[in-house]
């Protein structure tokens, strides 16, 4: 089976039992991606990775069309508004036009996914004077090391490392 498959196996199955919907609170980092995010005025949003769709979820309150592309049927089960498109996507080979997108946007996916194929897409698909905002961890923050070594997976604090992401 190859990576593209167990990743949507692990979030077909893992993912769906964690839900980030409860997280609500919006640090200053979160703020500013919303800023950039909206500095692009009009056009399509694509939500990258965009599982439940909690991100997706804000960026439709600005009453632009969002795709909520995310490898995982289970999770984009549960997107339900009506300015979203859920679908279902490896963001590797992403199925829109070229140049039609305004903004992307992505949370924690670069490790999930060959980051040059990824890369590609979103500059094909990004229209000219388009906006990319990702946000994503490093593996070499020692507190990030620490804490997915001691702590996911115990204490009620979900796990979310797949055994393929790099």
């Amino acid at each position: 089976m190859n990576r593209s498959k167990r990743e949507a196996q692990w979030w077909d199955s893992a993912g769906a039992v964690n839900s980030p919907d409860g997280y609500n609170i919006l640090e200053p980092a979160d703020i500013r991606r919303l800023e950039l995010v909206a500095s692009a005025e009009g056009g399509i949003i694509l939500d990258a990775g965009g599982g439940h769709g909690s991100w997706a979820k804000r960026f439709a309150e600005s009453s632009r069309t969002v795709i909520c592309g995310d490898i995982s049927y289970n999770s984009l089960c549960d997107v339900k508004h009506p300015s979203i498109l859920p679908c279902r996507m490896n963001v590797e080979k992403i199925p829109i036009a070229d140049n039609s997108i305004a903004v992307i946007h992505g949370q924690d996916i670069i490790h999930h996914v060959n980051a040059a194929l990824f890369g590609a897409e979103c500059a094909r698909v990004l229209a000219p004077g388009g906006v990319l905002v990702m946000w994503e961890n490093s593996a070499a923050n020692p507190i990030l090391i620490f804490a997915r070594t001691f702590f996911c997976g115990r204490f009620g604090i979900p796990k979310w490392s797949t055994p393929d992401e790099h």
